[in-house]
């Protein structure tokens, strides 16, 4: 037992509260220490306090809380710390007086004992509990405890200062001879209870009987064959033991055997699992080929997207150029059309024309190197598509493999894609075969545009000649007498053949008839045939002003532009 720290308040002459700590220093360093003091000072009362804090006791009174506590206060109590076997254990005493005033009754005492770890448990509250559990633990009660390791004030110097005969007794009379009469009591009670086992011991031998010299001579015989049995037995034992360990042995061999075969069969599923696995792959490799087929027609996928996207954009291209060749082709057909342009305007639309013809050129060229390419792609595919058909016919237990087959999906999308290609070559053709007859028709004008030149100048050298000896006001007023005419001459010619129609209507019905015969046939024809040359020849004037009044208004317009006009071009 150690004593780690005194924690106590109004014990006798020591008034408040009081703490020592030997678990610090200087305490903790010293071997050896004094408690030192004149009389009255409290060094009887830190005695005290310990005896109190662990047996609720003093050295004078069993029951102290009246005559401990200090005078005019109304509480006290004693705590003390110690370890025993490495165990902190702290028990407490406590006492008050009623309603904790100075002069009031004094309470009944109070103790508690804890277990002191990482969380204190309490092992008793109660005073005797607390008596007989601290005896345990310490292993001395207060009576030993105050003899042998706490001794009372006085007794301790005396025992010093006394004579060598003297020694014996005062040591007799701290210790008390209370100690001999108790190891006297021990030792009377242990001898009691060996003798009463050494009379049962003497009764159990006087009960066997004794032998004489035959019977235990024959019991010797019987020993001798026993021991002869003994030994044949245990000579059969081990020769059984022997046995059973073969046995066991082959037991554990036998089942060992067993789960040899467990394993074989196991061995033998996992072998035909894994030689079907190898069949499959085997099957499947060719299936496999068609991976890389199926990754290049996805590429090749990819370059008839791109292909057909230009392939559309030329088409479009393709019909505009059309559209325009077809007004292109309106003009060629009417070359009055373009002959009422001027020189500089019939040269533009040439340049355009020829730039417009180059250009469909160099498409057509770029289109038919594209048709080219996607027709090798389209016999690339068609190749490959009647090789996986043909491969396909000869591998039919795999059906199942290829329609589980990934990219399938992506092949049938390819070779719907193809068949689209292949009718958007065939427009692309017939678009082609159209461009070649625009082209015969951008050739054919090429060609007329020299002519179309010639006849330029030969109206221009007409509407000079026409415009020598007349004003164009003038020009303008003959041309609007000249409709007049042509108009009146219209309304007679109309009447004319009223007239006749109303004049044979009416001898008919008066019964009136000549013999076709009669009628000067000849003269009217001659006179028809005059008034439909005159008639003409009005219209071919009326032509002629109109054109020329166009071609005066065309000049002026033109006027600056002439200035740029080269000859024999």
């Amino acid at each position: 037992m150690k004593i780690l720290r005194l924690h106590f308040k109004n014990i006798n002459s020591l008034q408040g509260e009081n703490q020592l700590d030997f678990n610090r220093a200087p305490l903790l360093d010293a071997g050896v220490f004094a408690i030192t003091g004149p009389n009255g000072s409290g060094k009887s009362s830190i005695l005290d306090a310990i005896t109190l804090a662990l047996y609720g006791e003093t050295f004078k009174f069993d029951r102290p809380a009246e005559h401990v506590m200090t005078l005019h206060t109304s509480e006290c109590f004693a705590e003390i710390q110690f370890r025993v076997h490495d165990i902190e254990y702290r028990c407490r005493w406590q006492v008050q007086r009623e309603q904790g005033t100075e002069h009031a009754a004094v309470l009944p005492a109070r103790m508690e004992l804890i277990r002191v770890r990482e969380t204190e448990e309490i092992l008793a509250t109660d005073i005797a509990k607390v008596r007989t559990m601290i005896a345990e633990i310490v292993g001395l009660d207060f009576r030993n405890f105050t003899r042998s390791t706490l001794l009372a004030q006085g007794d301790f110097a005396t025992f010093l200062n006394a004579l060598d005969s003297e020694r014996l007794d005062i040591l007799e009379k701290i210790v008390s001879t209370d100690i001999y009469a108790d190891y006297k009591q021990d030792a009377i009670y242990k001898a009691a209870q060996e003798q009463t086992k050494l009379a049962l011991l003497q009764a159990d031998l006087a009960e066997i009987p004794l032998l004489d010299a035959v019977t235990k001579e024959a019991r010797e015989y019987d020993l001798a064959d026993f021991k002869a049995q003994l030994y044949d037995f245990e000579q059969h034992i081990q020769t059984l033991t022997q046995q059973m360990s073969s046995l066991q042995t082959l037991a554990a061999i036998d089942e060992q055997h067993q789960q040899a075969q467990f394993k074989q069969q196991a061995l033998q599923q996992d072998l035909q699992q894994i030689t079907a696995d190898l069949q499959r792959i085997e099957v499947s490799q060719a299936a496999m080929a068609l991976q890389a087929d199926a990754l290049a027609v996805e590429n090749q996928s990819a370059i008839l997207a791109a292909d057909q996207l230009t392939f559309t954009q030329y088409r479009q291209e393709l019909a505009q150029l059309q559209s325009q060749l077809e007004s292109l082709g309106d003009g060629a057909v009417n070359p009055q059309h373009v002959a009422g342009k001027s020189v500089t305007v019939q040269q533009e639309l040439i340049a355009d024309l020829t730039f417009q013809t180059e250009q469909i050129h160099s498409e057509s060229h770029s289109e038919k190197a594209v048709i080219q390419t996607l027709e090798n792609q389209l016999n690339e595919k068609q190749l490959e598509s009647q090789t996986i058909k043909t491969w396909l016919a000869t591998h039919t237990q795999e059906a199942t493999l290829l329609d589980g087959f990934p990219d399938l999906g992506q092949l049938k999308k390819l070779t719907a894609q193809i068949n689209d290609l292949k009718q958007q070559q065939k427009s692309a053709q017939h678009n082609t075969a159209q461009l070649k007859s625009n082209q015969s028709g951008i050739q054919t004008l090429l060609k007329q545009a020299p002519e179309l030149q010639n006849t330029l100048k030969t109206y221009e050298a007409e509407l000079s000649g026409v415009l020598k000896n007349h004003h164009p006001e003038a020009l303008d007023a003959l041309r609007v007498a000249q409709q007049e005419r042509v108009k009146d001459f219209k309304e007679l010619m109309l009447l004319a053949k009223i007239r006749n129609r109303f004049k044979e209507s009416w001898l008919v019905r008066l019964g009136i008839t000549r013999p076709p015969q009669e009628l000067d046939t000849a003269a009217i024809n001659l006179e028809l045939d005059g008034l439909t040359n005159r008639l003409r020849t009005e219209e071919n004037i009326k032509k002629t002003l109109e054109h020329a009044l166009f071609n005066e208004s065309l000049l002026r317009k033109m006027q600056g532009d002439r200035i740029h006009l080269v000859n024999n071009e």
